[in-house]
């Protein structure tokens, strides 16, 4: 009998990826290094559990726009970035692709989306200049979303926009919290950080190059 996040290779008509860290190198480090922020002072321990912090969450699920993301760092922890600069120092974080991973998705059978966390600045004026960005049927995201991982409906909103059941994607991302609440839905999700042999290892299982 199959384990309930088991499936075989027909089941499966569509792939979804997270983009940061599956697809994309992504450090908050990067932005830290411009800003010449210690990582380990009181500031860098700040930026690097941002993920968590509320104004990150209504910029990621384009509540804010950037200009008061800004404006909220700077309230909440003094660093002062202006909307002008923020690109250059935001987009730092993004190391460039994971690298194999372009020649893997290209090699896939079935239609590929991006589903991923994110915010415009890093869609819109980082990664778009990849051509990989090309590869995806279309890019999900949170910001235009007003959804973020792991929020099910998010997943219930892509399968829908996709014309996919929930049962027939794979899903790949870096975070078990996104990976447990798309597996509660019926879909099959999958752990892949920064290694394109990973990913061509769950393709290829499935049956999907």
């Amino acid at each position: 009998m199959k384990k309930n996040n088991e499936k075989s290779s027909s089941a499966i008509s569509a792939v979804w990826l997270d983009l940061g860290q599956v697809v994309f190198r992504v450090s908050i480090l990067g932005a830290l290094e411009v800003l010449g922020i210690d990582p380990e002072s009181k500031e860098g321990q700040f930026f690097r559990t941002l993920t968590n912090w509320e104004p990150h969450d209504r910029y990621e699920k384009g509540k804010i726009d950037t200009a008061q993301f800004c404006e909220e760092i700077q309230k909440g922890i003094g660093v002062r970035i202006t909307r002008e600069d923020f690109p250059g120092v935001w987009n730092k974080a993004i190391f460039g692709l994971v690298d194999g991973v372009e020649e893997v998705i290209a090699s896939l059978k079935v239609p590929v989306y991006a589903l991923t966390n994110s915010n415009p600045v890093h869609i819109q004026t980082e990664c778009a200049r990849y051509p990989v960005m090309n590869r995806f049927e279309r890019v999900f995201t949170s910001y235009e979303m007003g959804l973020r991982k792991p929020d099910p409906e998010i997943y219930r909103q892509v399968a829908s926009a996709t014309s996919t059941a929930l049962d027939e994607v794979l899903f790949l991302d870096d975070r078990e919290e996104n990976l447990t609440s798309a597996r509660e839905l019926g879909i099959h999700a999958e752990y892949c950080k920064v290694s394109a042999e990973k990913m061509r290892e769950i393709f290829c299982r499935s049956n999907l190059i």
